[in-house]
C-alpha cells in the first residue's frame, strides 16, 4: 500500500477516501438548502406577489355611417395571480360613449398562475376621440397592478 504523510500523520492510500458522517451532514446540507430554494421559488411564482396584467385589442373603432357600431373585443391577461384575485374594470376618458357590454368567463391556470378574460366594448359613435379600458387589479395577498388600453373612434 502506497501511504503518505498529511499534517505531521501518516495514513494510507485506503483510508484517504473513506466518506466521514461529517462528509455526509454536509452533502445533506447543500441537498436541503437547494430543496428549500426550489421551493421557495416555485411559491413565490404562484400567485403570492404583485401581477402584471395586459390588455391587447384593436386599436381603432370606424363608426362611420353605422347605426350600430361593430363590437370591440378586448383580451386581458394576467401574471402572477391567485382564484381569488379581484378584476376591476372602468372606461376613462370615455368622450365617445362606449360602454362595456360583457366580461366573458374568467380562466384561471393554477399551475401558472395566469387569469384571463374577455371585455366585449360598444365603441358608442360620439363625435370626439375615443376611450381607455382600465384594469385594477388585486390579489388577496395585498399585490396590485393596472394597466389601460386606449381605443380610437373614428366617427366622420
Amino acid at each position: 500500500m502506497n501511504d503518505y504523510t498529511h499534517a505531521g500523520r501518516e495514513k494510507s492510500a485506503a483510508s484517504c477516501c473513506k466518506p466521514t458522517r461529517l462528509g455526509y451532514s454536509k452533502v445533506l446540507v447543500a441537498l436541503s438548502f437547494l430543496l428549500l430554494t426550489f421551493c421557495f421559488n416555485a411559491f413565490s411564482q404562484s400567485g403570492n406577489g404583485t401581477p402584471s396584467c395586459n390588455l391587447s385589442g384593436a386599436l381603432e373603432s370606424v363608426t362611420t355611417g353605422r347605426a350600430q357600431p361593430a363590437d370591440i373585443v378586448i383580451d386581458a391577461v394576467i401574471a402572477n395571480t391567485e382564484a381569488s384575485t379581484v378584476l376591476s374594470y372602468a372606461l376613462q376618458n370615455n368622450t365617445s360613449g362606449a360602454i362595456i357590454k360583457s366580461y366573458g368567463a374568467r380562466s384561471f391556470n393554477a399551475a401558472t398562475g395566469t387569469t384571463t378574460q374577455q371585455i366585449v366594448v360598444s365603441p358608442g359613435s360620439g363625435p370626439a376621440n375615443g376611450f381607455n379600458l382600465e384594469l385594477n387589479t388585486t390579489n388577496s395577498s395585498g399585490g396590485s397592478c393596472s394597466c389601460s388600453k386606449s381605443v380610437s373612434v373614428i366617427n366622420n
